[in-house]
């Protein structure tokens, strides 16, 4: 074999081997890359997952609230009903 097919041959392996590795950092770079991104992912999800349900226990809060204020007005529309009649009753009395 001649000089220049040695240096053919050890520059076609050199070559060989930069493109294997090449490949391979590729590989697992993207790999790592997709492990991030998918527990960023996952992270974030379950974080808006919770503000959402946050969200909606402060809207049940309020919707509750708002129940128990209708319900009181109720009564208090009762009682001074109550109230005009009772003091009508009176002063027709007196």
């Amino acid at each position: 074999m001649t000089i220049r097919g040695k240096l053919l041959l050890l520059a076609a392996g050199v070559t060989a081997l930069m493109v294997v590795m090449v490949g391979v950092v590729t590989y697992n770079s993207y790999q790592m890359l997709n492990r991030q991104v998918n527990t960023a992912g996952a992270e974030m999800i379950q974080d808006r997952a919770l503000q959402v349900d946050l969200y909606f226990d402060r809207l049940s809060a309020v919707a509750q609230a708002a129940q128990r204020m209708s319900q009181m007005a109720e009564k208090l529309k009762t009682l001074i009903g109550r109230f005009k009649h009772d003091s009508s009753t009176l002063s027709l009395k007196g």
